[in-house]
């Protein structure tokens, strides 16, 4: 029988192949668009590139009804059949005769995408208390593999034998790949009322092997109005106890009142309006961080098809570079962040949205290395920016937290589809010219700076969810190890 820690790993890594489907799916259709186009008699390109924008919608739009899915079933039963739904969606695709067809093919298959994320973070975050943002980043090598592979065995495929083949085949591999997960997967051990005694055995057991010392909290600021207890509030201090033979507290005892502090799935996400503006601000603050990522798929394909001249093969090559740097960038600075979040995620946002600028003024033979660099900067802040997240938050209501916030940017990130299409068709002749694209380029590196802004307000969510369950009797959300704010 497998240890804990053995089962741990095997799910983080099961977890990272269904992550890679997940955004193989997502990315599979970039080098296609023309071809499609031209199969299925579409007017504009914009018909096309619309095609990934449904599958998104698809993907988004459900991301909260599926998060409170994973707060309330089991998590790894959603995976499984989240997955062979996408895979069902692409053969559909493969098979459509016409155009409304082909939109109900990827629809169904951004449903299916939509299990993922919600239920996957909250589970990889509750078997990783500790190192949090390593893990996530681990499991982003899924992502990042999907990413290389999609664009680059589409491109490749679609060359000699149109784009149905690879769709096809790539529909049919994710539904194996469902089955799979389903027999190979194990559901997650424990009840959810237990998630903070198995964070704390975890944090002791990482301390061990690791020989870290214990965190010394400051306090400061919030910390110190937490150590001023409300009239009434109940201690959070053990030693604190009240008389032998004293009546019990009509609130209950300490861990009662945790247990409903921790896992109050039954109730509002977040217990305060305050919260809830922090948390809405950082979801806005990080769509244009999702616009400017996806629109530099969709611009990028157009922009090296039409303005660099390059085929449908170098063009699904040139494209994969962008997720290729990122298979070692996810593990790397999601394993570095677990002591410091907002340095690292300004940094590898700042350095991307330099290489963004920087795109259409390069010659031809250097776009693939530009690609690259942004890439392996811009894909290593989604495991950063998902640890802190989820850390912000009890487990118990995590489902629904990533949900609604992969629901709010996402949806934003989404409309970048369409809006570059159109804005390459309003072009015209221009969209032959490299120049064309330099403004828009610049815009987009903005809004990946702008996107900054959401860090600060993750950190005072954490702050007060932290000093609200102190207040309450029940267990803060855990801090990662040698981390104690976040910063």
């Amino acid at each position: 029988m497998p240890s804990p820690q053995q089962h741990r790993t095997r799910t983080l890594w099961l977890c990272g192949v269904l992550h890679a489907f997940t955004h193989l799916y997502q990315v599979a259709l970039l080098p296609l668009y023309l071809l499609i186009q031209a199969d299925l008699k579409l007017a504009s390109v914009g018909q096309s590139t619309f095609l990934m924008t449904a599958m998104m919608l698809a993907y988004f739009i459900p991301s909260y009804p599926l998060g409170m899915l994973a707060d309330r079933l089991s998590r790894k039963r959603l995976l499984g059949i989240g997955l062979a739904i996408n895979g069902l969606g692409f053969v559909v695709l493969a098979w459509a005769p016409n155009y409304p067809l082909a939109v109900a093919g990827v629809v169904l298959a951004g449903l299916g995408g939509s299990f993922y994320h919600p239920a996957a973070t909250a589970m990889i975050a509750r078997l990783f208390p500790v190192g949090t943002g390593k893990a996530l980043g681990l499991a982003g090598v899924g992502a990042s593999v999907g990413f290389f592979l999609g664009p680059v065995y589409a491109g490749w495929r679609a060359a000699s034998a149109g784009w149905r083949a690879p769709v096809l085949e790539l529909g049919v591999l994710g539904m194996i790949g469902a089955g799979l997960f389903a027999w190979l997967a194990q559901e997650e051990s424990g009840s959810r009322e237990t998630s903070a005694q198995t964070a704390g055995a975890a944090v002791e057991e990482d301390r061990g092997r690791w020989k870290t010392p214990a965190v010394a909290w400051p306090r400061s600021g919030l910390m110190k109005r937490v150590g001023r207890r409300r009239p009434g509030a109940p201690s959070s201090n053990p030693s604190a106890a009240r008389p032998e033979g004293a009546a019990q507290p009509r609130g209950g005892s300490g861990s009662e009142v945790g247990a409903r502090v921790g896992g109050r799935s039954a109730e509002s996400i977040f217990p305060t309006w305050v919260l809830w503006c922090f948390f809405l601000a950082a979801s806005v603050a990080f769509a244009l961080r999702d616009f400017a990522g996806t629109s530099m798929g969709t611009l990028s394909s157009l922009f090296l098809q039409q303005a660099r001249g390059f085929d449908l093969e170098a063009t699904g090559l040139a494209l994969s570079a962008i997720f290729l740097a990122s298979i070692v960038s996810n593990p790397l600075f999601g394993g570095l962040s677990d002591r410091g979040r907002i340095r690292w995620t300004c940094l590898v946002l700042v350095l991307a949205a330099g290489m963004v600028a920087l795109f259409p003024r390069v010659p031809a033979e250097a776009v693939v290395p530009v690609l690259a660099v942004y890439g392996f900067f811009f894909l290593a802040n989604y495991p950063i920016v998902e640890a802190a997240l989820m850390e912000s938050v009890p487990d118990a209501v995590r489902g629904r937290v990533f949900g609604l916030f992969i629901t709010i940017s996402g949806l934003g990130g989404n409309l970048s589809h369409g809006l570059m299409g159109r804005w390459v068709k309003h072009q015209g002749v221009g969209a032959g010219s490299p120049a064309t694209y330099d403004s828009v380029y610049v815009f987009l590196s903005s809004l990946i700076l702008l996107s900054l802004l959401g860090l600060p307000c993750l950190h005072a969510i954490r702050k007060r969810e932290r000093a609200d369950a102190i207040l309450g009797g029940g267990p803060a959300t855990q801090p990662a190890l040698g981390e104690p704010d976040f910063p």
